[in-house]
């Protein structure tokens, strides 16, 4: 790793900045690092939009959000453990079988 000065007001070592992100954009395609790096971001995003659906599935559901706020507040407030609460949310979901 090297350092080096740049100047965003004089523009001074932009040119060798830029060099070193092309080099260091050559080896990772070269390497196929790159390629992998893509490959999971592609993953990665489409777990987030599953995650996202089956999240905004689950709170609108009507037997969900009938119980929400109650669990919630009984969460909140100590009177009910989270993995309780989560039976019971997906027993209102319809989910058959433990989620835990």
């Amino acid at each position: 790793m090297r350092a080096l000065a740049v100047s965003g007001q004089t523009g001074e070592g932009l040119d060798a900045l830029w060099e070193v992100i092309e080099e260091h954009r050559r080896t990772l395609e070269a390497s196929g690092e790159l390629a992998a790096m893509r490959a999971e971001q592609q993953r990665s995003w489409m777990w987030s939009l599953i995650s996202d659906r089956l999240e905004r599935t689950f709170r609108s559901h009507p037997a969900v959000t009938r119980e929400l706020a109650r669990i919630e507040a009984d969460v909140l407030a100590g009177r009910m453990a989270p993995p309780a609460a989560t039976e019971e949310l997906f027993r209102a979901f319809g989910s058959i079988g433990s989620a835990i």
